[in-house]
């Protein structure tokens, strides 16, 4: 049997298994800001694919302060009523505290991306610095008439909300939607938006396929807006009609013999 703060220290044959599971079960209660928060051991996988022991991401229990405070006793039962007596820490995968910029350079691009084809490339290579770096201050235009003297770079363009430097295993519905939402508010359309929500995903499910994520896509319920598409108008006889004498000798010959 294991220790728990419910049924009193009983003692497994095993030390080694008893430290783990009472150090596991028990958790790390502190305060922070105001509230009690709780962290636990747990197996990590770091970016060389070594497994460590380390603290999970903290976890808010409640106020420790003002109204509503809970005492450390309630805050401790909530703890193992919500958290702790859910673990099982001989099953659980090990969370990767890998940056999501780290697994993409190490095991995206070389075991996703490097098997699709040129368009696919081409699709995440556009993609990516949105994901990573994040959102352009000031939105990118096409075909730019800036130019630059041979051998000079431009400089480099200022991003916003990239979820590059967040860890694997930390990255929320959260930093995503911010993400995306940015993106709206810069004018970027909403097909835009939704293919970096689909690189995002796509980074998660190749993550847990390869053991590197637990946990739900935190890119699946991301909110965008529905598209709007503009209606094709198309001329009929009588308005091509009036307008091909309008039109220039060579584009007029163009759409005529079309």
């Amino acid at each position: 049997m294991n220790f728990s703060p419910a049924n009193g220290g009983i003692v497994p044959h095993d030390r080694d298994d008893m430290a783990r599971r009472r150090l596991q079960q028990k958790g790390d209660l502190y305060r922070r800001r105001g509230y009690w928060m709780l962290r636990w051991h747990e197996d990590q996988f770091r970016a060389n694919g070594e497994i460590k022991r380390g603290w999970s991401r903290s976890i808010c229990i409640g106020p420790c302060e003002g109204p509503g405070r809970l005492t450390e006793k309630e805050a401790r039962r909530l703890a193992w009523e919500n958290h702790l007596s859910r673990l099982d820490q001989n099953n659980r995968t090990p969370q990767s505290i890998m940056t999501v910029r780290e697994f993409v350079e190490h095991k995206f691009l070389p075991g996703h991306v490097a098997y699709q084809k040129h368009g696919g490339k081409a699709y995440y290579g556009s993609q990516l610095p949105f994901v990573l770096d994040g959102v352009p201050d000031t939105k990118l235009s096409r075909g730019g008439k800036t130019r630059f003297k041979p051998g000079e770079k431009p400089p480099p363009i200022p991003r916003r909300y990239g979820i590059g430097q967040i860890r694997l295993r930390d990255v929320q519905r959260e930093d995503l939607q911010r993400l995306v939402g940015t993106m709206l508010l810069r004018g970027y359309s909403v097909q835009a938006a939704k293919h970096v929500k689909t690189v995002v995903s796509a980074i998660f499910t190749h993550a847990a396929r390869e053991g590197w994520f637990t946990g739900p896509n935190p890119a699946k319920f991301v909110r965008l807006p529905e598209m709007t598409r503009v209606t094709p108008h198309a001329l009929n006889l009588l308005q091509v009609a009036s307008l091909l004498p309008l039109l220039p000798r060579i584009v007029r010959l163009m759409v005529f013999w079309r």
